[in-house]
């Protein structure tokens, strides 16, 4: 008889471990307040997982023989798509260290800037843009380049808090792309009731994740632009269908260059 109980504790123990297995994170509230993320673990094999899965559907996709299956095959890769950048490959970069300068193409090996940790998050979910010429963009021209015909959604100088609540109410739940001219950019993430800022933060010189509302009241000086992310379906029909999105040209836009060489001044500043 006690080797049944053993038995029976044994299994119990195994399933509770499997359960509690950090490669998907619900409980945001847990995440924000842990900001060495030590206990995540968003392996390699858990987004080959996803993007096998991406794989699948992107083949029942090309096989559809109608537009209403289409686009149900596409409300099936909106659910892959957030489940690789909400719950695995942005918390993995939690904690990365921030450099001006910084590049590195996989999470807490290197340091990483704001423009890098964008173009780095969007590459490895599986989307096809040249992440080096995406990342010499202002803020501005990477949410144009990510809104692939949707409208880009803008807001004048406010409090930080009230910007993006004018900004994402409206929407439901799920990722957004946001930048502030030529100083910033982050994703934003509704869950919820809460709204979530991961950024890389030169006041923490590290990849955070923010609550908005337990943010310090600051004011934002300069032009606020937002795009969808989970809910643009040109989007996700592009990262699908592996479709190339296309980039400006690097140093063609003003906007491009200032941001070029106030990256340089930071790095001197540094130095």
């Amino acid at each position: 008889m006690k080797w049944i109980v053993g038995i029976c504790m044994a299994t119990i123990i195994v399933f509770l471990a499997c359960t509690n297995d950090k490669e998907t994170i619900n409980d945001w509230t847990l995440l924000v307040a842990n900001e060495d993320n030590s206990s995540f673990n968003a392996t390699t094999k858990s987004i080959n997982s996803s993007l096998s899965k991406k794989q699948n559907l992107a083949d029942k996709y090309r096989n559809a023989t109608s537009s209403t299956i289409k686009n149900l095959v596409l409300d099936e890769a909106k659910v892959v798509f957030n489940e690789l950048l909400i719950d695995k490959a942005l918390p993995s970069w939690q904690g990365t260290i921030y450099a001006p300068q910084g590049n590195s193409p996989t999470p807490k090996t290197d340091s990483i800037n704001e423009s890098y940790f964008i173009a780095n998050i969007l590459t490895s979910i599986g989307l096809q843009l040249n992440g080096d010429e995406l990342a010499y963009l202002s803020p501005q021209d990477i949410v144009a380049t990510l809104s692939i015909k949707e409208d880009i959604q803008s807001i004048d100088s406010s409090t930080l808090q009230t910007v993006v609540k004018s900004l994402i109410s409206p929407y439901p739940d799920g990722a957004y792309l946001i930048g502030q001219d030529n100083t910033s950019i982050g994703f934003v993430i509704k869950k919820k009731k809460d709204t979530y800022l991961w950024s890389t933060s030169p006041q923490l010189n590290k990849v955070t994740l923010q609550n908005i509302n337990q943010l310090p009241q600051q004011i934002v000086n300069k032009k606020v632009y937002l795009t969808h992310l989970s809910h643009n379906r040109n989007l996700i029909k592009n990262w699908l269908l592996d479709e190339k999105i296309k980039t400006p040209e690097r140093g063609n836009s003003i906007p491009s260059k200032k941001r070029k060489t106030e990256q340089k001044e930071k790095f001197a500043e540094k130095g």
